[in-house]
């Protein structure tokens, strides 16, 4: 986090924040959510989802309207001093290579 917007918090958000990023609030994280997964598949597969497929070409105009929106986001952040394109450049190849999986 931020250290300025930390030393900007209420000491209760800051306990808040500390204790998210404790070593044991991973593990826990990851417990909780797996604890869940037969809840949200039951909740999941009560839902009438309806699959639409769409018209061929038509995806890739969607794909690239949402990449048009993506890079001027990523030029906003590198504006601004953020390492946008380094961050998302690393969460899209991991997203790519756990997609395979």
């Amino acid at each position: 986090m931020n250290p300025k917007s930390y030393d900007g918090l209420s000491s209760a958000h800051k306990a808040l924040i500390d204790e998210l990023g404790s070593k044991q609030a991973g593990p826990d994280m990851a417990a909780l959510s797996w604890n869940d997964y037969p809840v949200y598949l039951k909740y999941m597969a009560g839902l009438k989802f309806e699959t639409v497929t769409m018209k061929p070409g038509e995806e890739a105009k969607m794909r690239a309207a949402a990449a048009k929106v993506v890079e001027g986001r990523i030029q906003s952040m590198e504006k601004a001093g953020h390492p946008a394109r380094k961050f998302y450049n690393k969460i899209k190849a991991l997203s790519d290579k756990f997609a395979k999986e």
